[in-house]
């Protein structure tokens, strides 16, 4: 008779809580994807909560500021998912699309934001993309792992809040792209 191998106790729920991706010095960062999504489940817990919301209705009307909202949005998109990119953009009084604030914006990342701005914009629902560049949505402008979602007030888009990791990601089927 083979000797039995012990068996470990599964966890409540049977399912495993995703780990945090290992981060290893001078080793290549990980994929964008990969770190977004370990902390997808423990955002939507955080953010379920009656605190998470009246916390955020606290803080948005500490000031009525346009840029004031966008700058803490933006903020608050990096605390959700860490990108060296986010940025509010919204229409300016002459209807073009412009940014009202951002974190670790650069030029270079330039065409892939005004690329998914676009399109969040005009097609009023998030795009979530693990290459810009291979995604027809993008329109074969700029590249990397992007996330952009609608600001919406009275069923109308009024701006877009998105998040550009220059690096693309080698999961895109985690992305939905």
């Amino acid at each position: 008779m083979p000797a039995r191998t012990p068996q470990r106790a599964a966890k409540a729920g049977g399912l495993k809580a995703p780990s945090a991706p290992r981060i290893v010095r001078g080793a290549r960062r990980p994929d964008p994807s990969a770190r977004w999504k370990s902390r997808t489940t423990a955002l939507r817990a955080r953010l379920s909560t009656r605190d998470a919301l009246s916390q955020a209705i606290r803080d948005v009307n500490a000031s009525t500021e346009p840029v004031k909202v966008g700058e803490w949005l933006a903020r608050q998109g990096n605390a959700w998912f860490p990108a060296p990119c986010w940025a509010v953009v919204a229409r300016d009084n002459s209807d073009r699309l412009t940014v009202m604030a951002d974190t670790g914006f650069n030029p270079g990342l330039g065409p892939s934001l005004w690329a998914a701005a676009e399109w969040v914009m005009s097609h009023g629902t998030e795009l979530v993309t693990a290459d810009l560049a291979k995604d027809p949505r993008g329109g074969g402008r700029g590249q990397g792992t992007v996330m952009g979602l609608p600001l919406l007030c009275r069923g109308r888009v009024v701006g877009a809040l998105i998040g550009i990791d220059s690096q693309p990601s080698a999961l895109a089927p985690s992305l939905g792209a």
